[in-house]
């Protein structure tokens, strides 16, 4: 994460993996003017967890998840998600979508067929939709080979079409000087 006006961004994306309830990214109380980018999560169910914060950009980050992926954003406001691809085999929930001010070129796929819009009074739900808002694409992105763990887009991919660059999770994480 580096603040809303930095000057240069991170070298190298990040890596998550594994798990149904850890966050790969989560902005908690307080968390004012973020950047979470170029973030490369594989199989964290809840790839993004935003608790309570304001005017933070999501963007060019790929969620690949096998099951269900969500996005929540209880009690906040003022987000931007922007070139995001977010693939589940199961369903998509994007949890308090209000919160997101401005959604551009994101491409969610949910082999399932269910991407849901789940409406939230601070922490309960209220009601859900599966219209879904503008900036959202919903199609396949067509990896390379996602089961050898090759995450480039395929020709003709959507994600080509929306300029989406793909994440190399070999180059993720720390970079450091190796003997």
């Amino acid at each position: 994460m580096s603040p809303a006006t930095p000057s240069t961004t991170a070298a190298a994306p990040t890596w998550a993996s594994g798990s149904r309830t850890a966050k790969s990214d989560y902005l908690d109380e307080r968390s004012t003017n973020c950047v979470v980018e170029k973030n490369f999560s594989l199989n964290v169910g809840w790839p993004s967890h935003n608790h309570m914060a304001t005017n933070n950009v999501i963007r060019q980050n790929v969620f690949i998840v096998a099951g269900d992926a969500k996005l929540t954003f209880p009690r906040s406001i003022g987000y931007a998600l922007d070139g995001n691809v977010i693939y589940a085999t199961g369903k998509i929930a994007i949890q308090n979508p209000a919160a997101v001010a401005a959604w551009s070129n994101n491409l969610f796929y949910s082999a399932a067929g269910k991407i849901e819009f789940v409406e939230l009074r601070d922490y309960s739900r209220i009601a859900s939709r599966d219209s879904k808002p503008g900036g959202i694409v919903v199609a396949d992105p067509l990896f390379v080979n996602l089961s050898a763990g090759d995450y480039r887009y395929q020709p003709g991919s959507p994600a080509q079409a929306l300029n989406l660059q793909p994440i190399d999770p070999g180059r993720a994480g720390r970079l450091h000087d190796k003997p």
